[in-house]
């Protein structure tokens, strides 16, 4: 979406009703947090729509394939604990 889209946040708000799978993916394939996407605007917005569906970890394994899962999912938590979200 971010490549294709014009409008990342009201992309969201128009598909709203038939989301149900989001794979989050930095702008350079690393995990959420190691490149320029506003993963916590995204968050915000999936709040504010009522997304209850997936979110998946698209990325390269960088560092290591054992490290990348947990590094992102890791990521994943911090951002919804601070938006007192459950994910």
């Amino acid at each position: 979406m971010i490549i294709e889209e014009d409008d990342l946040i009201g992309s969201l708000y128009e598909a709203k009703d038939v989301l149900g799978y989001i794979h989050f993916s930095e702008n350079n394939r690393l995990i959420p947090g190691l490149g320029s996407i506003d993963f916590i605007n995204i968050t915000k917005t999936l709040k504010k729509i009522d997304y209850e569906g997936y979110i998946a970890l698209e990325c390269v394994p960088h560092p290591n394939i054992d490290e990348t899962g947990p590094l992102g999912a890791n990521y994943i938590k911090v951002i919804s604990k601070l938006l007192n979200i459950n994910i």
